[in-house]
């Protein structure tokens, strides 16, 4: 069991306000993604951090060039990473399925009752 509640946490000369987590137990303490990125800390070496979605589903930039062109195709091609469905026009994709692969049918699923007419 843990509590959660927002707390002045001091590190490095600087005080935030972040999450902390309160536990029932006698053990090493973390520091958390959201704690290293409030600190601008480093990665650990070999450590390599691709993308970070807020709760706002905004990606947070880094100092990495990979994820600023990432950022710039997002923000070029904003209504191709929507969350509607769409379509792929002028490409055509084959879909290989070795041949001891036996097909399955299944019958249609029926429709409910409340979207009949």
């Amino acid at each position: 069991m843990f509590h959660y509640v927002i707390g002045a946490v001091r590190a490095f000369n600087i005080v935030k306000e972040l999450p902390v987590y309160v536990v029932k137990a006698d053990d090493v303490p973390l520091f958390g993604l959201d704690w290293c990125l409030a600190f601008n800390t480093p990665m650990p070496t070999g450590a390599k951090l691709c993308t970070v979605l807020t709760k706002g589903n905004k990606i947070v930039e880094t100092n990495s060039t990979g994820q600023l062109e990432i950022n710039k195709l997002l923000e070029d091609f904003q209504e191709l990473f929507t969350n509607q469905i769409g379509t792929i026009r002028g490409h055509y994709a084959k879909i290989h399925v070795p041949e001891h692969i036996k097909p399955k049918a299944f019958r249609p699923r029926p429709v409910p009752i409340a979207l009949r007419d």
